[in-house]
């Protein structure tokens, strides 16, 4: 009898003490990400904003086309200092143009957005207005082209809405948008791009006015979003763990859905700021603003907590499925298991893009981003869309099957030191619970009726120690060889493949790439030093990916061959999303 209770206890005790552990590493892992992040951190710089430096800028046109919003953000700007106030204006009107009048066919704005007023003899003052600018170019072009470079373009902050990863800087062929801290929110242009009109000799007593350039308090919003933040996984966390009640919740999904979707638009958020952590880590020129690193460090210090509290609602995407979601089908666990690897899969790629400097795949492939917007790219609106008709009836298929930063969630709340109980009396297996859960993170009692010998059990043991390191090996291996593929996603590797073609074959109209590439005076010998260099980190970063996505998928098969012994209902920390769904169920809950 002694010995038997030895042996039931025994792997209990086991599972407390890796969980020990397990808390343990996360700590040390949390500070020493802590550490290294605050080395690539201004925590004075709490904003970052998007802007064009107009020595790099080609005026190609892709800032009218290419911004998320409906209107660009991007506007000409007038440096009415630098300014020729010709008659004859290469910013006004077009080139060869036969008439000086201002009949629509004469002037080069589309839109009508440059007006022109007589000052005195031979001087005129040209100025923007920007509720018609469309950011175009057209003026700034003809004006560096003719003029004296006095038409430029800027991103108006007061209109940007700072995605985490511009969709104009992604595409910019000269690559001249750049990310600037508060104190460089504009780039003031102050001297001549060309000097070809002398400064006008004014007679008529005309002074020149003051340029309004509006830069929006966003590190009071800032501090806004993180106390909002803070307040609402303390909120959810008292409810699911103290309380064990629902209503706060569905309270706090409709405030975060409001807030952090609609109102702030969804971005950035946690999810997207897993790609600035790993760029900060190795990336010497690259700096994370605080903001976006709290935004990625404390639902992971509150998940080590209280578990995955901001999952449950906090999340506006999550928040936007669960209050959807009707009814809940479920699915084999054959089918979750393999659907369960792909938010690890989509983690890796999204570390390899980052670390390497290529883009931002979490936030350019947002489903969710342009319902926020009320405004995007038609396919990933349409794919938000379809999740959220699944999220009716299967509890978020998103979170579940996609997120990754639930992934790196689901590993803290494996170990976190308080977590969701259905009942604080004792379970009467009555399936309820199980039934209520819309992610399938309750398990049912199971009892392993065939005993298997120790040598068997130590057989099957060393196979999966064999095995793993195979997947591991494999999937470096098979990454590696894939690196020069995945590289092509870097514009540099793009843009020389470019290059090489137009050296060997010529092209009579060449891509605006190419016309940046030769109009900044680069030399083909100096690109290619930067792409041979751009490989090597994409053929050691695909081989660190791919062994770490054939470790996961290892894991997961060995997950689904092996039970585990339960005599009642349980959740399983790491898929619980602390939506309290159960609470009501449980009838336990119920009787006083």
């Amino acid at each position: 009898m002694k010995t038997g209770k030895r042996n039931n206890l025994a792997p209990e005790q086991f599972r407390k003490f890796l969980k020990i552990c397990g808390q343990f590493f996360a700590i040390a892992a949390i500070l020493v990400l802590l550490g290294f992040s605050f080395q690539k951190t201004k925590v004075k710089e709490t904003t970052y904003f998007w802007q064009i430096d107009p020595d790099l800028c080609t005026f190609c046109g892709r800032c009218e086309t290419d911004c998320v919003l409906p209107v660009s953000a991007v506007k000409c700007v007038h440096a009415k200092k630098l300014c020729g106030y010709c008659d004859l204006c290469g910013g006004y009107y077009r080139a060869n143009v036969k008439e000086l009048n201002t009949a629509a066919e004469n002037l080069i704005c589309p839109t009508g957005a440059i007006q022109r007023k007589f000052i005195e003899e031979p001087y005129f003052e040209y100025t923007i207005n920007e509720d018609l600018c469309i950011g175009c170019g057209k003026c700034a072009k003809g004006c560096n082209a003719f003029g004296n470079g006095s038409l430029y373009l800027q991103i108006k902050q007061e209109l940007c809405k700072n995605c985490n990863e511009c969709h104009i800087a992604r595409n910019c062929p000269a690559g001249a948008i750049k990310r600037v801290p508060v104190s460089e929110a504009y780039c003031i242009k102050a001297t001549f791009a060309k000097n070809r009109f002398p400064k006008p000799d004014f007679e008529s007593g005309y002074v020149y006015p003051k340029q309004q350039l509006i830069i929006p308090n966003e590190a009071l919003w800032s501090y806004i979003d993180i106390a909002i933040l803070l307040l609402l996984m303390g909120f959810v966390a008292w409810a699911v763990i103290k309380k064990q009640v629902r209503v706060p919740v569905i309270l706090t999904s409709l405030v975060s859905v409001a807030y952090f979707g609609f109102f702030r638009h969804g971005c950035v958020c946690s999810i997207g700021a897993i790609q600035n952590v790993a760029l900060a880590i190795v990336s010497h020129s690259y700096t994370i603003p605080f903001y976006v690193l709290l935004l990625f460090i404390l639902p992971i210090i509150f998940t080590l907590f209280f578990g995955r509290v901001f999952c449950a609602g906090v999340c506006p995407i999550g928040a936007l499925q669960e209050l959807v979601n009707v009814k809940n089908y479920k699915l084999s666990k054959v089918v979750t298991g393999v659907l369960s690897i792909f938010p690890w899969i989509y983690l890796g790629f999204a570390v390899l893009f980052a670390v390497t400097n290529s883009r931002f795949i979490i936030c350019h492939y947002d489903p969710f981003v342009g319902i926020f917007r009320l405004g995007g790219e038609l396919p990933l609106i349409l794919f938000g869309i379809i999740l959220l008709i699944f999220s009716v009836f299967t509890g978020r298929p998103f979170c579940r099957f996609l997120c990754p930063y639930g992934a790196i969630l689901s590993l803290f709340s494996r170990i976190s030191f308080l977590q969701v109980k259905i009942t604080k009396k004792e379970c009467i297996n009555c399936q309820l619970c199980h039934n209520a859960c819309p992610v399938d993170a309750i398990r049912p009692p199971y009892e392993n009726k065939v005993k298997e010998k120790r040598s068997v059990g130590v057989k099957r043991m060393l196979r999966y120690m064999i095995f793993l390191p195979l997947m591991v090996m494999g999937g470096a291996l098979l990454m590696s060889m894939l690196s020069n593929n995945l590289s092509r996603a870097n514009n540099e590797v793009q843009l020389y493949s470019m290059v090489l073609k137009n050296e060997t074959q010529p092209q009579t109209i060449q891509s605006l790439e190419l016309q940046a590439f030769y109009a900044q005076e680069r030399t083909v010998e100096e690109l290619a030093t930067q792409v041979a260099e751009i490989k090597k980190e994409f053929r050691l970063w695909s081989g660190i990916v791919g062994a770490f996505i054939g470790l996961v998928i290892g894991l997961t098969l060995i997950n689904l061959s092996t039970k585990r012994t339960r005599k009642l209902y349980e959740i399983e920390a790491a898929g619980c999303i602390s939506c309290g769904r159960c609470f009501k169920y449980c009838p336990q809950n119920i009787i006083k």
